[in-house]
């Protein structure tokens, strides 16, 4: 099994909050743990899923020095890690955690991906892409505004494992 999580072992000499991962046997032996990001979001959950090729998503909000809190996304594919990207620069620059980390799904061949934003000032808003498009130039991203969005952006998944 592998476990991805937020780990805070750097905060107690005011370091970081990191994103790491491990495998963990059947008799429950942590085993291959590695530093995923160096700098991620204190408090903001990761979303993590299967995607249909086989590789695991994660997704969770990246932080940079300047306090800029953006989604990022890295794979684990053919027995390695991906390195980190940021999928849509949002440039939401915050000094504190939003607790609000982003949302993973998948139906047939389509991964999704939604996170909440307050970038720029503007209304708050959630937004939505696919992972796999948005790494193109010519990445197709949505937006949904509401007048006052409040609250955490979830899938509910159906038995099949579909977005429901």
């Amino acid at each position: 099994m592998q476990a991805v999580w937020l780990d805070g072992r750097e905060t107690q000499h005011e370091g970081p909050m990191t994103l790491r991962t491990a495998q963990i046997t059947a008799s429950g032996i942590i085993e291959g743990e590695t530093l995923l990001d160096p700098r991620v979001c204190d408090c903001c959950p990761t979303a993590t899923v299967l995607c249909p090729d086989g590789s695991v998503l994660v997704a969770y909000r990246d932080r940079s020095e300047e306090e800029v809190r953006d989604i990022a996304v890295t794979r684990y594919k053919g027995g390695a890690w991906s390195t980190p990207r940021v999928v849509h620069r949002d440039e939401w620059k915050i000094a504190g955690c939003p607790v609000n980390g982003p949302a993973l799904a998948v139906s047939d061949s389509l991964v999704a991906l939604a996170w909440f934003t307050m970038a720029g000032g503007v209304d708050p808003r959630y937004m939505w892409c696919s992972p796999t498009m948005a790494a193109k130039a010519s990445a197709r991203r949505c937006a949904w505004t509401r007048s006052t969005p409040k609250g955490e952006w979830t899938w509910p998944s159906l038995p099949t494992g579909e977005p429901w």
